[in-house]
């Protein structure tokens, strides 16, 4: 029973998350974010409503560290969740952590059969060679020193 009520949660932040994305509403985002984690609360190995949690705080709210510790969660119970290492990835690569972003991607290259295999190849050919180089390309498409803070 606890975990259909887990669900129904679960299932009403995605309705927010899904208003937020319409609307352009902040608030939506955080209110799905609340709903994921009640869910969570209730039933804490729910891994969708953890996904659902990182990619809301991490993609919609900005929070890449919470997401990052979220997905971290996940992939110690899940190792293999090819969802969580692209995420992660893609996280890690926001943040300018490039080695962490490219090991994620490596490790969801090995799976079979993902749906992102030629974007996680062509991110990880790029991350591999800023991380070899030691450089890094700016927001605004400029290059800089891997030393440097994004």
């Amino acid at each position: 029973m606890k975990f259909w009520i887990a669900w129904l949660i679960y299932y009403w932040g995605g309705v927010h998350r899904y208003f937020g994305l319409t609307n352009g509403v902040v608030q939506e985002f955080e209110r799905a974010a609340a709903c994921f984690s009640r869910a969570l609360r209730l039933v804490p190995d729910f891994r969708d409503a953890r996904l659902a949690l990182a990619k809301v705080r991490g993609r919609e709210l900005g929070q890449h560290e919470k997401a990052i510790a979220d997905l971290n969660i996940l992939l110690g119970r899940h190792p293999q969740d090819a969802d969580a290492l692209f995420t992660r990835a893609q996280f890690y690569q926001d943040l300018g952590r490039y080695e962490a972003a490219l090991t994620d991607l490596q490790a969801y290259l090995r799976l079979p059969d993902q749906p992102h295999t030629d974007l996680a190849a062509r991110s990880a050919a790029y991350l591999k060679e800023i991380v070899a180089g030691g450089e890094r390309r700016t927001g605004n498409g400029e290059r800089g020193t891997g030393n440097g803070g994004l």
